[in-house]
């Protein structure tokens, strides 16, 4: 097979491959606003119809790309999307293709109806945005920084059927503390801070090359401030580390090490504390569960957390953030309003897609109204 790589010096502007137009506050119901309209049916021909062929000639003006069969990519390497053939091996445009691609054109000139489109709650992670994301898990007075989410563990309880969290303390540890108390490899996350950023199995990985457990024990100090290059930063800081209290000091606790993705010059990890078993409570929300499935449910590290369960009955340590909801009577109420599994994680946006879509026009969603376009091709029931 050739392959087609675009060079940039022949087309140095990058280009989108699509337009978008807003979408149509008003929707066009012909059987509506035509009353002498009469609806076509799909299952009887028309006495009067005609019966065609469309040819089409296709110039492909830029490098063109049919998938059909895929083949996902991971760390190591890259994903694969194959062109789309006939059984005979020669590439073709299926006519679906192109019958969508007309359709969407016409929803578009006809001023129909959004509605072939999953339903899911999307999420943003902009660390510039200050409106839109970072309010909810940090503000800054002065030059010090008062971060939001708290720590928990995430359940499942298979007979309720629920996701449940158990909040928990946490503190950050320095890497370097984990190497040289820990660790029988020092310097462990030297290869992480190379290269491009990994993903929390990487060091998951790397722990347990170097024989670091994830259960140890710790000596905490108090909430402090601490130096930062954004501002000081209060939290709770790890001042020494053990694999076991042998010497069955009191100060002493039993944690476990918790870590998230690698990124730039980032030097701690976390700890928590151990959950509670009579504390797991139904806190979540169904419009926050759902969010933070939809967001996971392709996540290399959620997958891997589920089927190797390195914290065993604890659950799966996360992070959440609150909000202030008012009761029937008024009164606010602390909800939780979103978790995620690194400390600053993609937090879901307020609407769901089809919600959104009926904010622009309750049309949109309506099942019962058929636009022009479905006139046209048809429609499932």
């Amino acid at each position: 097979m050739n392959t087609i790589v675009p060079s940039m010096n022949d087309n140095p502007t990058p280009t989108a491959a699509y337009n978008f137009v807003p979408l149509a506050g008003k929707i066009y119901i012909p059987a509506k606003d035509n009353p002498q309209y009469v609806q076509p049916s799909h299952d009887v021909p028309l006495a009067d119809g005609y019966c065609a062929t469309i040819d089409v000639e296709l110039t492909a003006t830029s490098a063109l790309l049919i998938g059909k069969e895929k083949q996902a990519g991971s760390d190591n390497n890259p994903g694969r999307v194959e062109f789309f053939k006939h059984p005979d091996g020669t590439f073709a445009i299926p006519g679906s293709s192109m019958r969508g691609m007309i359709r969407n054109v016409l929803e578009i000139a006809t001023f129909g109806k959004m509605s072939a489109v999953d339903d899911r709650r999307l999420a943003v992670r902009d660390l510039l945005n200050q409106s839109l994301y970072t309010r909810h898990f940090a503000t800054k007075t002065g030059n010090e920084i008062h971060v939001h989410p708290k720590a928990a563990w995430l359940k499942y309880f298979s007979q309720e059927k629920k996701w449940k969290l158990c909040a928990v303390e946490y503190y950050r540890v320095e890497q370097e503390d984990i190497c040289s108390k820990l660790s029988v490899v020092k310097d462990l996350f030297a290869p992480l801070k190379r290269g491009r950023p990994s993903n929390a199995i990487k060091k998951h990985e790397i722990l347990k090359k170097g024989g670091v457990p994830l259960s140890i024990w710790f000596t905490p100090e108090k909430v402090t401030t601490h130096r930062h290059s954004p501002g000081n930063i209060r939290y709770a800081k790890v001042i020494d580390i053990f694999k076991e209290n042998g010497a069955k000091k009191p100060e002493r606790k039993e944690g476990h090490l918790v870590v998230t993705g690698q990124t730039g010059r980032k030097h701690m990890e976390f700890v928590f504390d151990p959950p509670v078993p009579a504390n797991y409570r139904n806190v979540l929300r169904p419009k926050v569960t759902r969010g933070f499935l939809e967001i996971v449910e392709n996540d290399e590290y959620w997958r891997w957390l589920n089927v190797q369960q390195p914290y065993g009955e604890h659950g799966i340590p996360v992070f959440y953030i609150t909000e202030k909801i008012a009761n029937a009577s008024g009164k606010e109420e602390t909800h939780v309003r979103a978790i995620g599994l690194p400390q600053m994680f993609k937090l879901p946006y307020e609407h769901s897609i089809h919600e959104a879509l009926k904010h622009t026009s309750p049309e949109h969603q309506s099942d019962g109204d058929r636009d022009f376009v479905e006139e046209l091709f048809g429609y499932v029931l």
